[in-house]
């Protein structure tokens, strides 16, 4: 199994390797490490259940590396249409997308075109949010039931018949100046797993998101024991 992840936190590292993972570490876009998310994987790389990989443009060597490790069999890799400058929002947003079974759930108006028109090839449908961090935003549980606190990803997301739980905003670190998101402070670490980088039980709804984990037959697994922590998620890659 083979994942890419922003290595800011060594003790998360380590216990996604511990899980049977390879990593792949996604250094900051270009160097640009006063922006904590330029070094998160759900900006750089997104990955479907087919085996398709989308890469943002020129951003060597984490590129180069990811190919390097894809065996002969990965389904087909695809470079964004354009490259980001200065990481600005929400133009940096090319490929922060949550897949939710056929569903993609993501600003169309940011997202990369080769991207979705590619998604669209494979037969899967947009729900289209104001949110450029749908990715982020949203805990993917299950191909059917997703966590956000982002009450416009949870709305249209719900009218397409997904469901899902909407959490409390907040409680979860990225910097000092701005919080961070659910989906990029837990990944899907197999269909019945879903693993926090921090202790979820500090989430004041972690009751709440124990059951409705549950009732959709999935466990919940803290990785560390620290405070939730927006590391931009775990993406799987194969």
């Amino acid at each position: 199994m083979l994942a890419a992840m922003s290595y800011i936190r060594p003790d998360i590292v380590k216990a996604v390797r511990s899980l049977g993972f390879k990593t792949i570490g996604t250094p900051p876009y270009k160097g640009l490490s006063e922006k904590p998310e330029a070094a998160h994987a759900d900006m750089q790389i997104k990955a479907t259940p087919e085996g398709d990989i989308f890469l943002l443009k020129n951003n060597e060597p984490f590129n180069k590396i990811v190919l390097d490790e894809l065996p002969q069999s990965a389904s087909c890799v695809t470079l964004t249409e354009d490259e980001i400058y200065d990481f600005s929002y929400p133009y940096c947003v090319k490929l922060n997308a949550a897949v939710v079974g056929r569903h993609v759930i993501g600003n169309l108006r940011y997202l990369d075109k080769k991207m979705t028109e590619r998604l669209k090839a494979l037969g899967y449908e947009f729900i289209n949010v104001k949110q450029g961090y749908a990715g982020c935003s949203t805990a993917v549980v299950s191909g059917s039931a997703v966590i956000t606190s982002d009450s416009g990803v949870a709305k249209a997301t719900a009218a397409c018949g997904i469901d899902v739980l909407t959490i409390s905003p907040g409680h979860i670190g990225l910097c000092k100046s701005y919080g961070g998101f659910i989906g990029g402070a837990s990944f899907l670490a197999d269909e019945g797993m879903l693993a926090f980088t921090g202790d979820v039980t500090r989430h004041p709804d972690y009751i709440r998101i124990e059951s409705f984990c549950a009732a959709h037959g999935v466990k919940t697994l803290s990785l560390t024991d620290a405070p939730l922590l927006d590391i931009g998620g775990i993406v799987r890659i194969l």
